[in-house]
Formats: C-alpha cells, structure tokens, sequence
C-alpha cells in the first residue's frame, strides 16, 4: 500500500505530466492561429477557444489550482477533440486512430485526478 507521501508526489508527477502536454500544444495553437486553423479545418474562433482551454487547463493542473475542475474541462474538452477531430475512425489513417485512443488514455488521467484532487502539493486544496 502506498503511503501518503508516495500518493501526493505520485499526484504532482502526474499533475506535471500531463499538463505539460496541453501547455505545449495550446502555446503552438496561439503562435498561429491562421495555420492552426488550416490545418485542422476549422474556423479561428475554435482554434482560439481550443488554445485557451489548453494554456489555462494545463497551467491550473501544473499549479494544482482548482484541480477537479481543471480536470473536469480538459476531460470534456477531450471528447470534443475526439468527435470533432478523430472520428471517424478508419483503417488508411492509423495515425488518427493512435491519436483517439492516446486521447482516451489521457481522459483516464484527468478522471483519476478528478477522484483523487490534485494532492498535497498543490496552490489549491480542492
């Protein structure tokens, strides 16, 4: 059985993780919005909306600042990526399909930090 310890630093490695990710990614949509939104398709307003949710959602997750509600937007935000960017899933495109189920497996982290909060070793205790 894991220690408390263990469990808060297990929270905040995770916490690091996978914020930096969305951090990473949303900065990358906001250096061009124009491009970003060519490439996938989409008109700005969504590539802005999507970049925010990204900058903000991680930062409040690295920070542990309103952890389960952190988790909670990105969680919803990745169901929205995943309808409106992987589906449908086809066999000619496997790299979609990786990058649906690597979405998935990322939404079980945000539910998993969505049950447990974000650790002692946070700026909010939620």
């Amino acid at each position: 059985m894991m220690n408390d310890t263990m469990k808060n630093i297990t929270l905040l490695v995770a916490r690091v993780l996978v914020s930096g990710l969305f951090i990473y990614t949303g900065i990358g949509k906001l250096m061009d919005i124009g491009a970003t939104a060519a490439y996938a398709g989409l008109p700005e307003w969504m590539v802005w909306v999507a970049a925010l949710v990204e900058v903000i959602g991680g930062a409040m997750l690295l920070l542990g600042l309103f952890t389960r509600y952190a988790a909670t937007l990105l969680f919803v935000y990745m169901i929205a990526v995943n309808v409106v960017m992987h589906l449908p899933l086809t066999a000619d495109d496997p790299g979609n399909t990786v990058q649906f189920f690597k979405n998935l497996s990322v939404m079980g982290g945000f539910a998993a930090l969505l049950v447990s909060g974000g650790g002692r070793y946070q700026l909010y205790k939620d």
